[in-house]
């Protein structure tokens, strides 16, 4: 018996990179929005996260600020109002403490 709570299949990023790295530039930003909207949702976060951190690199001009916010939106919703991993989206973590110099 399938369990009625169980999270839908995870998305693959490996077919969004090959989406990314295959479609020509003028089509690319148009299938990227569509791939995220419509597979985004079945993503885990750690593959949202994988998707954010390459999303540059792999779409190239074709990134823009819409696509960012929108998996940006999957990830804090991934995250179950994980405080300090929402946080970590949006501010650059403390410096680390300096030790004292001996005197």
């Amino acid at each position: 018996m399938e369990d009625p709570d169980a999270k839908p299949p995870n998305c693959l990023v490996s077919e969004f990179r090959s989406l990314a790295l295959s479609t020509s530039e003028l089509k690319r930003a148009e299938q990227a929005r569509k791939w995220i909207l419509e597979k985004g949702k079945d993503c885990s976060l750690d593959r949202l996260v994988i998707l954010r951190n390459n999303r540059n690199q792999w779409l190239g001009h074709a990134d823009s600020a819409e696509l960012a916010g929108e998996i940006d939106r999957l990830i804090e919703l991934a995250a179950k109002d994980d405080a300090e991993l929402v946080k970590g989206l949006y501010t650059s973590p403390a410096p680390a403490a300096q030790p004292k110099p001996s005197q």
